[in-house]
């Protein structure tokens, strides 16, 4: 996959998933058994011409739990709650524009070439290869997943890390000045491409359903 392909689907996936998330929430019965989980309520949406369904979990302790399962997408967000003027609100733990990354500063290279930047994975040590990283400044772009990148550069004075889905790291200084590669580690357990980012998403709380703002 060659970078301008990366960067072009980032506008397809922003308007999937907006006709995904547009969807009303019914609410549904809590079992007993999720009433001992301190669960507070639930909610669900299941389409009817196709496969898609939808489930929101709101915990007494003010957390959430989404899932979205579709035909070829299955999606999860997580975080906290909050409730104001008959508005729930939804704030997820991740920021998008402030994904963790930790640095390791290796004395040998791994990956398919010579490139100074290591193959991006996760806590778990999978591989993300929908990963670009950006050194120095935004004009020079590497996918260290295919070994490539778009200019040549000597020196690595700061990184940033950008997924095709659109969440980001900060800039993140290089501390070290000898090593052989640097080897960025996203710090989550799971794939960022299967999560969603809820940054004070809003719903508007009816009798029995919740109605996405816009």
């Amino acid at each position: 996959m060659t970078l301008f392909k990366i960067i072009l689907t980032i506008s397809y996936l922003l308007v999937s998933n907006s006709l995904l998330f547009a969807q009303e929430l019914m609410k549904a019965k809590c079992k007993n058994e999720d009433k001992k989980n301190n669960l507070l309520s639930s909610y669900e949406y299941n389409a009817t011409d196709h496969y898609m369904n939808i489930k929101l979990l709101l915990f007494k302790d003010s957390t959430f739990q989404f899932t979205l399962n579709s035909f070829n997408r299955d999606l999860f967000s997580n975080g906290k709650w909050t409730e104001r003027d008959s508005t729930l609100i939804l704030k997820s733990n991740l920021n998008s524009e402030n994904i963790p990354i930790k640095l390791i500063y290796s004395d040998s290279v791994n990956g398919i070439s010579n490139l100074k930047i290591g193959v991006i994975r996760n806590l778990v040590g999978e591989e993300m290869p929908d990963a670009l990283a950006l050194v120095n400044n935004k004009s020079i772009k590497c996918i260290p997943s295919y070994g490539i990148c778009n200019k040549e550069f000597e020196t690595i004075d700061s990184i940033k890390i950008f997924f095709e889905s659109g969440p980001s790291s900060k800039w993140l200084q290089i501390e070290k000045s000898k090593y052989s590669q640097i080897i960025p580690i996203v710090e989550v357990n799971f794939l960022l491409s299967n999560y969603m980012f809820f940054e004070d998403r809003k719903y508007r709380i009816l009798n029995s359903s919740i109605k996405p703002i816009n």
